[in-house]
């Protein structure tokens, strides 16, 4: 469960412009962590999408 390969996956589909896959692994890593570890949120990584998405809606 290695952060850093959830992320990759998620910032690739993004790149793409998935964004509902790059939602759906997030909301399974998110789901992932607070089960198996009791973390409530990937704060950092949620911060990256953010700014991933907001980038993607404003791309001509």
């Amino acid at each position: 469960m290695r952060a850093s390969a959830h992320r990759q996956v998620i910032e690739t589909y993004l790149a793409e412009g998935n964004t509902g896959e790059a939602i759906r692994h997030f909301d399974e890593l998110r789901h992932l962590l607070r089960t198996e570890l009791g973390l409530e949120r990937p704060l950092p990584l949620r911060r990256r999408m953010a700014g991933a998405l907001d980038a993607l809606r404003t791309r001509p």
